[in-house]
Parts: structure tokens; sequence; C-alpha cells
């Protein structure tokens, strides 16, 4: 009925005005901007159903991964939206400065924008040349400013042509007007470079508080933990291991020791092994003669 009309005659409004501000990048109206975006939806169903189907998992994921691949020529869209006009609002202060300049020194609006345009290049100087080309078919200078507002949709260029407008109405020189908008234009764009400044130190907090708090566990963890070595020299604290014995019939056994367990080696227990003048050694009998360093018994 007439409100499904509606409804669908403001989508298709919307999108081509959608499309008007990114500049017609990809050469589309508003139904081939739907057919791709439908396009893009059913060929992320497809891959996430093949996805789904190889990995033995249900097919939960094939609505999400519809929604997201229909959305994603709008959200191109938009991304390319936005540097257009953010690349706009950086060319336009110079632009009316060289506009002013013309039009100051004896030159009409359309001559001040032909040389604009022959020595820029960019979003603004390709909307500048629209403006041209609908004043050379016939088009009046309010209808063709109103035209790029539109195209432009920017706080700078929709005062710009306000200010135009009222100034051809009301009989102002249009190089003031010009002069003026490019003052208020700089000043909006150095309050705006401000507050993306004090943007950015605010979202450096939370990164700048992490890698501190990184740095003082680095610092304080080992005093905090506690040093293995130092829990293992303390007194009382026991020191094991193992070693390897080979018996007689030449078969290995495992002996474990202890620091605490083992006899001391000498008179002076954890002192240095001393050998005394009764002290035997192990497998040497009373019986035994003694030999010299030359060989002979004693």
């Amino acid at each position: 009925g007439q409100p499904k009309g509606r409804v669908l005659g403001r989508v298709q409004a919307w999108q081509e005005a959608q499309l008007t501000s990114a500049g017609r990048v990809w050469g589309l109206d508003a139904y081939e901007l739907t057919a791709l975006s439908l396009l893009s939806g059913a060929a992320c169903c497809c891959s996430a159903g093949a996805a789904a189907s190889a990995l033995g998992q249900g097919g939960v994921w094939l609505i999400p991964a519809s929604i997201l691949g229909a959305a994603l020529p709008f959200l191109r869209l938009q991304t390319t939206i936005a540097e257009r006009l953010g690349a706009a609002a950086r060319e336009l202060p110079a632009a009316l400065d060289l506009a002013a300049l013309c039009m100051s020194a004896g030159a009409d609006f359309g001559q001040s924008l032909r040389y604009v345009v022959s020595g820029g290049r960019g979003p603004l100087t390709e909307e500048l040349q629209r403006v041209l080309h609908a004043l050379e078919v016939g088009h009046t200078r309010r209808t063709a400013l109103l035209g790029l507002a539109e195209r432009l949709p920017v706080d700078a260029v929709r005062e710009l042509v306000r200010a135009l407008v009222q100034a051809e109405e009301s009989g102002t020189p249009l190089a003031e007007a010009l002069q003026s908008q490019a003052r208020a234009s700089r000043a909006r764009r150095s309050v705006a470079a401000e507050e993306a400044a004090a943007r950015a130190g605010v979202l450096l907090i939370l990164p700048l508080m992490l890698l501190l708090g990184c740095i003082v566990l680095l610092l304080l963890g080992p005093f905090l933990v506690g040093s293995p070595l130092e829990s293992a020299s303390a007194p009382g604290s026991r020191i094991t291991g193992s070693r390897m014995a080979t018996s007689p019939t030449g078969t290995s056994s495992s002996m474990t020791w202890s620091s605490m367990d083992r006899p001391a080696r000498g008179p002076n227990a954890g002192g240095p092994y001393v050998r005394g003048p009764n002290t035997r050694r192990p497998g040497v009998h009373e019986d035994q003669p003694r030999t010299t360093r030359s060989g002979g018994a004693r």
C-alpha cells in the first residue's frame, strides 16, 4: 500500500543521499546498492554454513553472518563518507582564502572558483567543479550553493552557503563574507584539533596505568615472593639428592643422602676432613704392613 511505498521511497532517498555524499565512488545507485547488500549477505551466509559443516557445528551462525554481510557495504559507505567530508573540511580554509583574494583583486565569483579549481585536488575541488557546471548550465547561484551544502553536509560548508546566500540577498560584498568564513573555518579547525588532543590524553590514562602496574610488579615481585636460593640456604633446611652406586655384582642401585643425615667427615662436625694419626682408612686392616714411598714395607 501507500505506507509501504512511502517507507521504501524514504529508504531510497536516504541511500541516494549517502551515495551522493560519498561522491558516487562506486558508480552505484540506490537499487544497485541494495542488490550488493543482499549479495554480500548471501555470500557470508554460505561461507558461515560451509565453515559450520566443516567444523561439525550447527547453523547458529548463519543469521548473524547474513546480517553482517548485508551491513558490510553500508559500513564501507559510511567510512568513505567520513573520509571525504574530513578531507573537504581540511581543504576549505585555504580555498576560501584564495577565492577571497581573487575577488578582492577584481574577479567575480565564477572566475575565483575557476582559479581555485584549477590549482586544487580533492573532494572540495570536485564539488566546486559541480557548482561551476551548475552556474554554466543556467542555475542560479543560490541553487548551486544549496546543492553544494547537500552534497557536503559539513557544518563549515553549511555556514559558508548560508553566509553567501545572505550576502547576495543583502548586497554585501562576497569577498568580505569569504574572508570571515575562512577565519571562522580555521578557528573551528583549531578547536577540533584541541578537542582531539584532549581526548587522546584521556584515552592514554588506562594504558599508562597498566604499564606502570607491570613495572611495579617487575620491581617488587622478587622481594614479595622471595628468592629460591635464600630459602634453600636458610637454617634447618634439608637439601636432598641422589646418587648411583655400583654394587660388586655390576648392578646399579640408587642411594639417597641428605645434608643433615650425612655423617661428619672429621672430628669437627661440619668442618673439613682432617686425617689424624689414629684414623684408619676404610678397607685397611691393622695387620697389613705399611709401605713407604720407595715401595718397601715398614
